[in-house]
């Protein structure tokens, strides 16, 4: 014997395979319309009937006489669940359609946010160009004025010097007076 057989014994217990080929199933019935519409009468009456009131509706009505009383049972039971479920189904659709909203909705405002980022980056970047070309007006202003202040201390200086110099005797040519900074040469 091979290390994977196994013997079947009197005393094995029966597999999945043995019960299934055991017990065939049944050919579902369908209902007519007719027979559906009497049983929905047969409800709105009486949504849960025993056994005794099933037995007396077969007996008194022909569309249903051919039906079996569990399937009767079986049929008022999976109607009184359809009802019961009935709100939470009608729940549950409004529910998918606010969901399908809301995902729909939160795209849009990530779409949105996603250009409202770009924006904001492109805003804080013209901003920063802004101060940068602020930043080298000020400085080059700040230099000018510095470069202007120097240049009208020496206009100022050179005022000085030509109104010293109507004070002082003219030049002779060839002559340069090095107080002033002003030279005189004459070919």
């Amino acid at each position: 014997m091979e290390p994977c057989e196994m013997k079947s014994g009197p005393n094995d217990l029966p597999t999945v395979n043995d019960s299934i080929s055991s017990t065939s199933p049944k050919p579902m019935l369908r209902l007519t319309a007719e027979q559906r519409q009497q049983l929905e009468l047969l409800y709105r009456q009486c949504p849960r009937p025993n056994s005794a009131v099933l037995e007396q509706a077969v007996k008194d009505n022909s569309i249903i006489s051919s039906l079996d009383v569990h399937l009767l049972k079986a049929w008022f039971r999976t109607r009184r669940l359809k009802e019961k479920l009935s709100p939470l189904i009608n729940k549950n659709a409004e529910l998918k359609a606010e969901h399908e909203n809301l995902l729909f909705l939160n795209n849009r405002l990530r779409s949105e946010a996603l250009l409202l980022n770009l924006e904001n980056k492109r805003l804080k970047e013209q901003l920063e160009v802004q101060l940068c070309m602020r930043q080298l007006l000020s400085s080059s202003k700040a230099a000018l004025s510095e470069t202007g202040k120097q240049h009208s201390d020496r206009l100022d200086d050179g005022a000085n010097a030509v109104s010293s110099e109507t004070s002082k005797p003219a030049l002779q040519p060839g002559t340069c007076d090095l107080e002033s900074s002003f030279c005189e040469v004459k070919l």
